[in-house]
């Protein structure tokens, strides 16, 4: 869901790192092509233009066209924010390439990614954590995870930036407290997160003999694996969007 509208100097930073998405196809200097673009945020002029970095490909620069317009999503300590936007000018300052974009709609919250449950199929291990895990997270109040977790297997089902959906032959009781080893195949390789979560609900699949639909929430999740959660929705609802269109 989308929020109401924010101030842009009051929730964006420099530094912020930012994601742009052509919202038409566009004739760049290297040809007609629609991506997605990573760059930061260098400034905030005013409460509808920002300065940003140039963005780079592979060492080199990539001339986004002024008056090209984008869906800008950036990723800030206080969350998802959204808006669109258009290059009005691009130009170099010393040594930095820069893109001043101005604001064609209000800045917004979007929490939709954090807890909309993304459907996909996913292979996952999953176990209760163990006495030691536990005592770790007691005296370090978080999960420090071994990457060699194994567990029994499961296939993730859905996906958000708050927890998962999973179905497998093991059932585990509400309360539990899990750990969920995965790998998301991402365009920037893949990445593999253990998370530990409390197991909500389990319930047998009446359609499946010997399976269980299970929920879990995660709650020892460090800001850069939620994030990784969150840019492989992205990357996935895009590619879908790109099928369909």
């Amino acid at each position: 869901m989308i929020e109401q509208e924010f101030l842009l100097s009051k929730f964006i930073s420099p530094g912020a790192r930012i994601e742009l998405e052509a919202i038409e196809r566009v004739l760049h200097d290297n040809g007609s092509e629609k991506k997605i673009y990573e760059s930061k945020v260098v400034d905030v002029i005013g409460e509808d233009r920002l300065e940003i970095f140039m963005p780079i490909e592979q060492t080199k620069l990539v001339l986004l066209p002024v008056n090209g317009e984008y869906h800008i999503h950036f990723f800030t300590s206080r969350g998802l924010f959204q808006c669109d936007a258009k290059v009005s000018n691009r130009y170099k300052n010393g040594s930095l390439y820069l893109l001043e974009m101005k604001l064609t709609s209000p800045l917004q919250k979007y929490q939709r990614r954090e807890y909309y449950r993304f459907p996909c199929m996913l292979d996952m291990e999953v176990r209760e954590l163990s006495d030691e895990e536990k005592r770790g997270i007691d005296e370090n109040g978080e999960f420090l995870a071994d990457e060699d977790i194994k567990g029994n297997k499961a296939v993730i089902v859905d996906l958000s930036g708050g927890g998962l959906r999973f179905t497998s032959a093991t059932p585990f009781e509400p309360k539990t407290i899990v750990v969920c080893n995965y790998v998301l195949r991402r365009e920037s390789g893949n990445k593999r997160l253990c998370i530990a979560g409390e197991l909500l609900s389990c319930k047998r699949l009446e359609n499946n003999p010997g399976q269980y639909e299970q929920r879990v929430r995660f709650m020892y999740i460090s800001p850069r694996e939620r994030e990784e959660n969150i840019r492989y929705i992205f990357e996935e609802e895009r590619k879908k969007r790109q099928r369909d269109s």
